[in-house]
């Protein structure tokens, strides 16, 4: 029913159940993208409708590498609120990476399948409107002939030379060639990528409370502690705790 998992470090973390901890290693970290949601969380220990609250580095939140995370997190749970903490938080834990805890509540298996069809249909034809995998394969096409031309005319400069020879001769101009070709890639994948995100925004803001609710947001620039873990007196989670858990209190009621 209640799951607290917080990051203490880049080795190690703990799962607070309502059965007890668990402690996890570094690999739980290193793929909590994929098997901390999906496997440790969705299929073994958080029931529907039960409550996930998570410390987690702010790079989740923002960083567009780790969208598909952020993906993972909407279709499955109801975001219920984002409570950003100091950067000193767990420094007197040896780990100063600027983090948020996030409060979630599991979603049905019908919704959670719901908004996955939803958001991958919308991104499906924003490639397909935009010749996206042609336009990829065009791109490709290009790249291995233009080093088939380096080679070529490699050869025709240096005709003692073997392949090895030519590969290294070559080696500077092939490698800014695909350097190139992966930004230009990355470029339309980033572009291709906001137009979907932007019409799943706009699908969502016509639906129901189902997929289009009201997040809890908070700051708190003190915490009760300081960088070297050192009690102070100012504590903003104590004036957080209570707006936040009525606002838990009205979503269960159905009044937001």
């Amino acid at each position: 029913e209640f799951i607290m998992l917080i990051f203490v470090s880049k080795m190690q973390g703990f799962i607070r159940s309502s059965s007890g901890f668990y402690l996890t290693g570094g690999i739980l970290f290193n793929y909590f993208s994929g098997l901390l949601f999906n496997y440790i969380i969705h299929h073994r220990f958080l029931k529907p409708d039960g409550y996930l609250a998570i410390v987690i580095p702010d790079g989740i939140l923002t960083n567009s590498s780790m969208q598909y995370v952020r993906d993972k997190i909407e279709s499955m749970f109801r975001i219920l609120a984002v409570v950003s903490l100091p950067q000193t938080a767990f420094m007197a834990n040896g780990a100063g990476v600027k983090s948020s805890v996030l409060f979630l509540r599991k979603n049905s298996t019908k919704i959670e399948e719901a908004i996955i069809s939803k958001k991958e249909r919308i991104r499906q034809n924003i490639l397909k409107s935009n010749n996206y995998i042609e336009t990829i394969k065009n791109w490709d096409k290009e790249i291995n002939e233009a080093i088939k031309e380096l080679e070529k005319k490699a050869k025709e400069e240096n005709p003692d030379f073997d392949k090895k020879q030519i590969a290294e001769l070559i080696k500077g101009e092939k490698i800014e060639l695909q350097e190139k070709h992966t930004i230009r890639k990355s470029e339309l994948q980033d572009l291709l990528i906001d137009q979907a995100d932007e019409k799943i925004k706009e699908e969502i803001e016509s639906q129901g409370k189902a997929i289009n609710y009201p997040v809890f947001m908070a700051i708190a620039e003190e915490i009760g502690y300081d960088a070297a873990g050192k009690e102070i007196k100012i504590n903003e989670l104590d004036k957080i705790a209570p707006e936040l858990e009525q606002f838990i209190n009205e979503v269960n009621d159905g009044k937001i």
